[in-house]
């Protein structure tokens, strides 16, 4: 499952194990609109004095409330936790709407997995194909008992499979996910109350 094999959880919720959801809202979102969010938010880090780090609550939410438009994603942000997020390139497209984008989601206490997903070239990729031959051989009958019957040669033959590496030229698709969890005010402010005591 890439998905789980790329998954690099939020810090934040390292400590934490949420239990699963039964639903998982499952959306895509344009690259363009995802770079653009990238580009101003570093903007508006650069023209500040403080770290991301050391950032008051206030900035960080506004910051946040700007990452969750950029997903189409109208919950406040103090009622969405971020998870995650996973991140590979693949030779050939996926699936998103299909179980192992759902499952992992799921597992993880996702409501929401937004996904974007964009062409980026084609790429060589080693493929194993089956290669098929035929086997020929021969053996020996005897007659049946009784009825006069003579043994002799005969000429059989059947199939050999074999998988063999050929080099193909496939699509590759660069995806993206992200993975939220809707959560209260009250247990966002239990979670940053816990981080501030550390």
């Amino acid at each position: 499952n890439p998905w789980r094999s790329n998954y690099f959880e939020n810090p934040t919720f390292r400590e934490i194990e949420f239990e699963p959801t039964d639903q998982v809202s499952i959306r895509r979102v344009e690259p363009e609109r995802l770079e653009a969010y990238h580009r101003d938010a570093e903007a508006r880090a650069a023209g500040r004095d403080l770290a991301p780090e050391e950032w008051p609550l206030e900035w960080q939410l506004d910051e946040k409330r700007d990452f969750l438009r950029a997903l189409r994603i109208s919950d406040p942000p103090r009622e969405v936790f971020f998870l995650g997020s996973s991140e590979f390139t693949y030779a050939g497209t996926i699936d998103i709407y299909g179980p192992e984008l759902e499952e992992f989601a799921r597992k993880i206490g996702a409501d929401y997995a937004v996904v974007a997903e964009q062409y980026v070239g084609i790429r060589d990729t080693i493929v194993h194909v089956p290669v098929y031959t035929t086997v020929w051989g021969s053996s020996y009958r005897g007659g049946r008992r009784g009825r006069g019957g003579r043994g002799g040669w005969y000429s059989d033959y059947g199939y050999a499979v074999t998988h063999e590496p050929r080099v193909m030229a496939v699509d590759t698709f660069h995806y993206i996910a992200y993975f939220l969890r809707r959560t209260t005010e009250e247990e966002f402010d239990e979670v940053q109350a816990r981080l501030w005591a550390e």
